[in-house]
């Protein structure tokens, strides 16, 4: 059952590349065709349109991006923890103790905080 941890990920991922590639395609469209029919755009390469330079040369910024962002996230809720003198340590498991007491010279909790139950 562990093993479907990946698939919001993957989900996630997919998305992503279908974003990247429709704004890309508005940008330098390849791997298309117009259609004497319909006079309408038609996909002619799936793998043109996944390639294209324009997908490229965003992929890393976005992935960057989204990697700046969930450290943005992650120090901003240890800057409101540290703010708030919110002193639990024990991170959900008994026995573990804080790592380092901040700001220094505060003191260390006691048993009664660092543990839950």
């Amino acid at each position: 059952m562990y093993h479907f941890i990946f698939v919001p990920p993957a989900l996630g991922l997919s998305i992503l590349v279908a974003i990247l590639a429709a704004n890309s395609w508005m940008q330098h469209p390849v791997g298309y065709k117009i259609s004497s029919v319909t006079h309408r755009a038609e996909l002619t390469s799936i793998v043109k349109l996944l390639t294209n330079s324009t997908v490229l040369a965003a992929w890393p910024h976005v992935w960057f991006a989204s990697f700046l962002i969930a450290g943005a996230v992650v120090v901003a809720a240890s800057a409101w923890h540290l703010a708030a003198g919110t002193r639990n340590c024990s991170a959900g498991r008994r026995g573990w103790a804080c790592p380092s007491r901040w700001p220094p010279g505060s003191p260390r909790p006691s048993a009664a905080t660092s543990r839950p139950g």
